[in-house]
């Protein structure tokens, strides 16, 4: 019987993980991804969500402007009442031969807007 509960618990839990927790794939690679990076990237992303239109898109530029991003929303629902939409971002190289952008070239988003404390983003 304990084993049927942890399963349910844990099953609980991963179903609740986009909800509850903001999650940076890009933890692993800090020399190569800089936080005013991140939170450029992030305001694209929040840009695109905000709008709550299918197909609005954002752009931005890393700081050294040797890489960065486009992000667009490709789907909007609502979630426990606060307004959730689904995003895809596509790293870009903007100089030819970049050896500074992140190892990943594509990222699928879902972000809520949680009343209080702003978007969070679970990748």
């Amino acid at each position: 019987m304990s084993r049927k509960l942890a399963f349910v618990a844990i099953a609980f839990l991963l179903a609740s993980a986009p909800t509850l927790a903001q999650i940076n794939p890009f933890g692993n690679n800090p020399q190569r991804f800089a936080d005013a990076d991140r939170q450029l990237m992030y305001g694209a992303m929040i840009e695109v969500l905000e709008s709550q239109e299918v197909g609005t898109t954002a752009d931005w530029a890393s700081t050294d402007g040797s890489f960065g991003g486009v992000a667009e929303l490709t789907e909007v629902y609502s979630q426990d009442g606060m307004r959730c939409g689904e995003l895809r971002h596509v790293f870009e190289d903007l100089v030819d031969g970049d050896a500074v952008r992140p190892d990943v070239s594509r990222i699928d988003v879902r972000g809520c807007e949680v009343p209080g404390e702003g978007w969070k983003f679970a990748f």
